[in-house]
């Protein structure tokens, strides 16, 4: 069952606001800073350690040897050589498992806050964007973020207190000499500039690609009955092997630039040596250097060099970083179409009283639903019926605000439902969808879902209504059985009764079923509608099936046609009118005479009588 890492404090990313409630990462730097702080101090108390005392070191040393000092004298300088490194290792390590941890404690937060944002998100953004995707950016971008704050922070640190402190060393041993060493530094930032760009956009294009990959790879795998049943294993490995084929070349295309950045750094690094090897022999023979002092100043040049070549790997990882924020950043940003409300039920004790009010909803200017006016009291059960398209899911989807009304109200006990707190709202209502999703977990755990801890005598009741304690014995571990990613080891009808099983044990004072039973064999339906009778007594119901043997059970059927109200009434009323739900009626009962389920054909029947198959 999955879970979300809860921080410590409430997430707050709007596309308004102050810089850092506006940038989730700038956040948590802000609040990790002292870690950070800590971590440049350990990485330039190691630096400078590096540059002057351990450079320092051997120049004695060397100038011990000139003058012809003692062995005793030069172990004492060597012993001294040896404590010096050890304790720049330890500031070293320091700064580094500072800045390590902070990255790691961020990325969690990260990733709690992003499936937090995901959750509060509606289900038309996830309609509209890909799985593979939001995997993606999920996993692959908050890893190089993390890249990006954590070793890449305490090297770009320590690249920036060695070029300070390394130039001021060299300053005060030969200015001439240091800047005819350092006087192409500007070459190297042209050169960081061309690669910058390079990198960021081939990267971009990898990230592009990788969703694409993963969603297909996700689509493959999650739709593999369909794929065997159509025996279109061969078509869908071409298919991805294109996909793969596309993401080798934009990764290709990004390594070689990558690859490029170390060689090209090592060449401008070793250049400076060069320089000075070929300015400061000279002023060495001049007696403007010593011997000593040289070696010194190529040993500091060479701390130097070897920061300035990984430079081309840390700007690498910080283009990388910096694309993958402005990812999720954009994540974070999409702020969600449904709106929490601020009304709690503190004072207010739920009966399930529903009021549709000239609802209206319209999508990307296609009307769904047109003023529909339907009012259902405490404890009534109410079927609506229709064609495919009519508006029966988009009407029970406004109840616990799947969708939101484009326009009138919608209420329950007398209330906006747009004024409730969503959790609030949600807890009010247990809702079976038409595609029953399942776990990957047990079955008890899936049941239960929507309620934590029930009792067995619960559990029992929520079997019993839905007839899925008829089947336990053909599953191996009983109710500890794990049945699967999305219930793949259970049937279609099967993981319809789980699902209602798990609606059940909800216990919440209104219920919604859309064609919750449509792959039940219709004697387990009868059996279900019938211990969902007494289960319904005193809540308000509302269903939508296309078998009449469902929809006789409610007290009122609403017929839907183009998203408004054709006819309403009781069962034998409507039958006697003789209009579209009399027409479907009669249908019903030809098809069942002939001994055939109308689902097992795989008919849609119309309002007006025509069908499609």
């Amino acid at each position: 069952m999955p879970t979300v890492a809860s921080p410590d404090y409430e997430q707050s990313v709007t596309a308004t606001g102050n810089f850092l409630e506006r940038n989730p990462l700038a956040k948590y730097l802000w609040q990790y800073k002292h870690y950070y702080l800590v971590s440049l101090i350990a990485t330039l108390i190691a630096a400078v350690i590096s540059l002057l005392v351990t450079t320092y070191l051997v120049e004695r040393a060397i100038s011990y040897i000139s003058e012809g000092r003692s062995i005793s004298a030069l172990g004492q300088l060597a012993s001294l050589v040896i404590v010096a490194g050890l304790i720049q290792s330890v500031f070293g390590w320091s700064g580094r498992w500072f800045g390590s941890t902070a990255s790691r404690e961020i990325e969690y937060y990260l990733r709690a806050d992003l499936t937090k944002h995901f959750l509060n998100l509606d289900q038309s953004f996830f309609l509209k964007t890909r799985t593979g995707d939001l995997m993606s950016r999920a996993m692959n971008d908050l890893q190089a973020i993390r890249d990006m704050i954590g070793p890449i922070a305490s090297a770009m640190g320590r690249l920036i207190i060695v070029l300070i402190v390394g130039f001021l060393v060299l300053l005060t041993m030969n200015v001439r000499l240091a800047f005819f060493s350092l006087a192409y530094l500007p070459l190297i930032g042209l050169v960081i500039a061309f690669f910058e760009v390079r990198v960021e956009h081939r990267f971009n294009a990898v990230q592009e690609q990788l969703s694409i990959l993963t969603d297909a790879a996700q689509e493959s795998m999650s739709g593999v009955r369909a794929v065997k049943a159509y025996a279109r294993e061969e078509s869908e490995i071409s298919a991805f092997a294109s996909q793969n084929e596309e993401m080798r070349k934009r990764a290709m295309s990004l390594a070689a630039y990558q690859a490029a950045l170390w060689p090209v750094f090592v060449v401008l690094g070793m250049g400076t040596t060069l320089i000075a090897l070929f300015f400061g022999t000279p002023a060495v023979i001049n007696g403007e250097l010593t011997s000593a002092q040289l070696v010194r100043f190529i040993l500091v040049l060479g701390i130097i060099s070897w920061d300035l070549m990984m430079i081309g790997w840390v700007i690498s990882i910080m283009q990388l970083g910096l694309v993958a924020n402005k990812r999720i950043t954009e994540l974070f940003r999409q702020p969600p179409s449904i709106e929490n409300g601020d009304t709690s039920l503190e004072n207010h004790n739920p009966t399930g009283n529903i009021k549709f009010r000239d609802v209206s909803v319209v999508f990307d200017e296609a009307v769904v639903l047109d003023k529909i006016n339907l009012e259902i009291p405490l404890g009534q059960t109410v079927a609506i019926a229709g064609k495919t398209g009519s508006g029966k899911t988009t009407l029970v989807n406004l109840l616990p605000r799947m969708t939101d009304v484009t326009g009138g109200v919608v209420e329950i006990d007398g209330i906006d439902v747009r004024k409730y707190k969503l959790n609030v709202l949600r807890e009010m209502i247990g809702f079976v969808p038409q595609e029953a999703y399942l776990f990957s977990d047990s079955l008890i755990n899936n049941l239960e879902y929507g309620q934590s801890d029930p009792t067995p005598e619960n559990i029992s009741t929520a079997l019993n209504v839905s007839r899925l304690s008829k089947d336990l014995e053909q599953l191996d571990n009983k109710l500890e059985t794990l049945i699967g990613e999305r219930g793949a080891s259970l049937s279609g009808g099967q993981k319809q009764r789980a699902a209602l099983a798990r609606t059940v044990l909800k216990n919440a004072p209104i219920l919604v079923l859309d064609d919750s039973l449509s792959h039940v064999d219709t004697n387990t339906e009868e059996e279900i509608l019938a211990e969902l009778k007494t289960y319904m007594n005193g809540r308000t119901t509302l269903l939508i099936a296309h078998r009449t043997s469902t929809l006789r059970t409610a007290d009122v059927i609403v017929m839907l046609r183009n998203g408004t109200i054709v006819e309403l009434g009781p069962h034998n009323e409507l039958v006697k009118a003789n209009g579209p739900y009399a027409q479907l009626y009669k249908e019903q009962l030809a098809v069942e005479a002939l001994g055939v389920d109308l689902d097992q054909l795989k008919l849609d029947t119309t309002i007006d009588g025509s069908e499609t198959r």
